[in-house]
């Protein structure tokens, strides 16, 4: 491409949730994207599938647990619409498209990315080929950036589906080991492991678009998303011993634990959370890029299905921070942060070598 013309870029990825790491790295990543000169939208599409978590196909899929969980959530989500909405106006993205407006897109943009998330596990979006550029004829404008299965081996009974998906990207760039792992042995082609896109900013960049806590106190803000005894267990142990009040987004799962809750928080605000808390106590994905971002002590207790977080501590060497059922918690354990933001500005630099090569510039 000559060097007159800017490169349009789109991407595809969960944008519309009320989900704090599905709304910030969607935001993350155009950042990034224009940042090294490249037009960027985000297709404002939305998977059937998703937009129905009340659906007997959705008990079918979840198994009951999940199911009411996802319910839950969804009322929980309600008093927090108005400040995602407000959050996602930062986002630059198209009108709302449905499948037949997907299909005539191709001429407008010059590389079409299969955005970060779990925009390819199948039980979030029951394959929905969208999420898969199937609406994209040209190998050459198909790749994706931090593109995450959300699990660690791909299924024998899924693999034709996932291989006849994925057969003619024509770069894969993958969130987690298990990614890249996953394309080699489905296709036998290489992939490269890159950051979440809410890495690739850094704090001060984060700052611009946080909203301060305004907390007076110091405190332990608990970022919840899965049930788990073992993490209150955490909470409650880490309180006794420093004397900070707790803080929870949005609420204690797993037992009781005498904190404030937080249910309107949006994106701005979360990242406020964080930044001023002492210490973070969560299971989730972002909740642990977050905290290192910004470094912040903090403790993850992860149940089993955490290929995602293990793979991003293990790039840190922070493995450590993970804590198992009963072990006794090493408070006095400081990080070391200046090696920790060595490899992360190595990290930055690489996936965003990785992003120019992807589009050429």
């Amino acid at each position: 491409q000559n060097s007159e013309k800017t490169i349009k870029t789109a991407t595809i990825t969960f944008q519309n949730s009320e989900n704090y790491g599905a709304s910030l790295q969607s935001y993350a990543l155009q950042r990034a994207l224009i940042k090294i000169g490249v037009e960027n939208e985000v297709l404002n599409y939305q998977c059937e599938y998703m937009g129905k978590p009340y659906s007997l196909s959705a008990l079918r899929r979840k198994g009951i647990l999940r199911y009411l969980l996802g319910i839950a959530y969804s009322f929980v989500r309600m008093p927090r619409i108005a400040k995602f909405r407000e959050f996602r106006r930062l986002i630059k993205m198209t009108s709302n498209l449905n499948l037949v407006d997907l299909h005539s897109m191709e001429n407008q943009y010059d590389a079409f990315i299969a955005g970060s998330d779990q925009v390819w596990n199948d039980s979030i979006s029951n394959f929905d080929p969208s999420y898969y550029l199937d609406f994209v004829k040209a190998p050459e404008k198909k790749m994706s950036y931090a593109a995450s299965f959300g699990f660690e081996n791909i299924p024998d009974s899924l693999k034709s589906r996932y291989k006849e998906l994925l057969k003619d990207f024509s770069v894969f760039n993958m969130r987690e080991e298990s990614g890249v792992n996953n394309i080699q042995l489905l296709l036998d082609r290489p992939a490269n492991l890159v950051l979440d896109p809410t890495m690739l900013l850094n704090k001060e960049e984060w700052d611009e678009v946080a909203r301060p806590s305004l907390k007076k106190e110091k405190y332990i803000l608990v970022y919840q998303t899965t049930i788990s005894s073992s993490l209150i267990k955490t909470v409650r142990k880490l309180a006794r011993r420093t004397g900070y009040k707790v803080i929870c987004i949005p609420f204690p799962l797993g037992g009781f634990l005498k904190s404030k809750l937080e249910f309107t928080a949006g994106p701005r605000e979360w990242i406020g959370l964080i930044r001023d808390a002492e210490i973070v106590v969560t299971d989730s994905f972002h909740g642990s890029a977050f905290s290192i971002v910004y470094n912040k002590n903090f403790y993850v207790c992860i149940t089993d299905a955490a290929t995602r977080i293990y793979n991003l501590l293990n790039i840190f060497q922070l493995k450590d921070r993970i804590c198992i059922d009963d072990s006794e918690l090493e408070l006095t354990k400081k990080i070391n942060w200046e090696s920790v933001n060595i490899k992360l500005n190595e990290e930055r630099k690489r996936s965003i070598g990785d992003i120019k090569v992807m589009l050429g510039v």
